[in-house]
């Protein structure tokens, strides 16, 4: 979502070690929601943010350790750590 009220980008991540049906286009049920927030006129970041989280939850063992998480620690901790390790690739 972008607005003009978000000053900052903000990333919401919620999840549930159960299916959850989440009425999704392709029928599946899930197991993450993310939400992600910008100003209208940080597109730029917006997109890049959105891909970046494509592109880790493309990943199943990532995909899996974000599912099975107990807290938000631990997933600011993989992020932390996949971003980290793909700066060291670049």
């Amino acid at each position: 979502m972008k607005t003009d009220p978000i000053k900052d980008l903000v990333i919401a991540i919620g999840g549930k070690k159960e299916e959850v049906d989440f009425d999704s286009v392709d029928g599946k049920l899930v197991y993450l929601d993310i939400m992600i927030g910008a100003n209208t006129q940080s597109r730029n970041d917006y997109l890049m943010v959105l891909a970046k989280t494509c592109l880790l939850l493309k990943d199943p063992e990532f995909r899996e350790k974000m599912i099975n998480a107990p807290s938000s620690e631990p997933i600011i901790e993989l992020l932390k750590n996949k971003s980290a390790s793909r700066r060291d690739k670049l």
